[in-house]
This record gives structure tokens, C-alpha cells and sequence, in this order.
């Protein structure tokens, strides 16, 4: 798999549990942003196309996987638009997302390059604020 350009995605679905809808809910996404370790070098280290790779074939369409140049070799891992039920009804995927890239060897905590960002895709009305 190739590595989309840094925002070149936008095919984006959103991840719903029976019962919600766009209207009535609202929808967030993150950005995880991974590197090679490389206080922790090991033998046949996967490129991050090869870990893209793994992770499609793990998660098919949840996320997207794209370059970005700021964090070095590696992958940021960005998710579809989903609600808070998605999320917590499907937890166990986002923990083994974390677990795959720990044993991949790409970490988001050293070297101060990576981060986590969690993304609105809903417009937030007063009504909307007050029921959170």
C-alpha cells in the first residue's frame, strides 16, 4: 500500500451504532501520529507503507493512512468521523490498533514529534454543547 499524501483523503463515511444518525449525535475522529522507535532498533524494521499495510488489512476502511512529513518515518493514522457509541462499543479495535503499532515498534510517546488529535465533524449548536 502506498501512503496518501498528507491530507489527500476524502471519501470519508461515518461510523454509526443502531439508533444514531448524523442529526442527533456528535461525530469526532482523531489523528494518530506514529514513528519508528529509534531508541529501540530492531532487525527487519517495517517501513511505515508495510505498516499501513498491516493495518488495513486489520481495520479495512476505519482508518486512513497518510505521510506526514513532520514526524519523520512514520505514519499518521487518522480515523473516520464516528460517535461516542461507535467508539465505545468498538473499543477493542482501538486498543488493538495501539497494540499492533507497540509491537511494530512505532511509538507516539518519544521524541517529542508525535501527538494525538481528536477532530470535530459536527457543527456544535448551544443545543447540542448543553446535551454533552
Amino acid at each position: 500500500m502506498s501512503l496518501l499524501r498528507y491530507h489527500g483523503f476524502n471519501q470519508w463515511e461515518n461510523y454509526f451504532v443502531e439508533g444514531e444518525n448524523e442529526r442527533d449525535n456528535i461525530l469526532f475522529g482523531f489523528e494518530l501520529e506514529a514513528r519508528q522507535d529509534t531508541s529501540n532498533v530492531i532487525e527487519n524494521q517495517l517501513t511505515p507503507e508495510q505498516v499501513a499495510t498491516k493495518l488495513e488489512r486489520e481495520f479495512g476502511s476505519l482508518f486512513v493512512y497518510e505521510r506526514d512529513g513532520s514526524i519523520g518515518t512514520g505514519v499518521e493514522i487518522i480515523s473516520q468521523p464516528m460517535t461516542m457509541g461507535y467508539y465505545m462499543n468498538n473499543i477493542e479495535k482501538f486498543k488493538k490498533l495501539l497494540e499492533m503499532l507497540d509491537n511494530m515498534n512505532y511509538v507516539s510517546t518519544k521524541g517529542n514529534k508525535c501527538g494525538l488529535h481528536t477532530v470535530s465533524y459536527t457543527h456544535l449548536t448551544l443545543p447540542t454543547i448543553l446535551r454533552v
